[in-house]
């Protein structure tokens, strides 16, 4: 969403029983280097999401219910 500020470099959204988020929903942080998903009931993590937020240094994600991470090369923009 463009009402969301890009400056943001810190981000929890913790114990909030989200099950998903988007890429789009946190793309528009481009400075973001620290993001905290623990404690809710996340399944799955869109495979673009560490693309879109190419300052991400530190994700937490305790306590879900991921059953498996994007590929390491695709979080580095390596290749297969």
């Amino acid at each position: 969403p463009s009402d969301q500020p890009s400056g943001i470099q810190w981000l929890s959204i913790s114990d909030n029983k989200l099950t998903s988020v988007s890429e789009r929903s946190l793309g528009c942080l481009v400075n973001l280097t620290h993001l905290n998903l623990s404690n809710n009931a996340l399944t799955a993590l869109p495979s673009n999401l560490f693309v879109v937020l190419p300052q991400l240094r530190v994700l937490q994600l305790q306590h879900n219910k991921l059953g498996s991470l994007p590929d390491v090369k695709e979080i580095a923009g390596g290749s297969s």
